[in-house]
């Protein structure tokens, strides 16, 4: 595993960068494969979000991001009730500004 530099003329420089948050011992068993929750499934996934204008998109629709893509994975959004679904096709749902018109909907 990975262990900070631990120069002699500056033991304790890596501090300045990291903080510890716990140790570890040995290794860990695997986990538990990924859980599906019906209440958050959307079904098929909505149409890609593409860039446009304020009016690209209208409150109530959907689109899917990608957030991986090995394995697949993408998730869906819905566009905010006006005047924040304004934002809908200016800022993809992941970007900064995304909350703005986007709330998630589910994967």
């Amino acid at each position: 595993g990975y262990e900070p530099n631990t120069n002699p003329a500056a033991p304790d420089a890596w501090k300045v960068a990291w903080t510890v948050v716990g140790h570890c011992l040995g290794s860990i068993g695997p986990t538990g494969a990924p859980s599906f929750d019906p209440a958050n499934s959307v079904g098929a996934c909505p149409d890609e979000w593409s860039a446009g204008t304020n009016v690209s998109y209208e409150e109530g629709d959907m689109v899917s991001v990608t957030v991986s893509t090995m394995p697949l994975r993408q998730v869906a959004y819905r566009c905010k009730a006006w005047p924040l679904s304004g934002h809908c096709g200016q800022f993809s749902p992941i970007e900064d500004g995304g909350d703005q018109g986007w709330t998630f909907a589910g994967s």
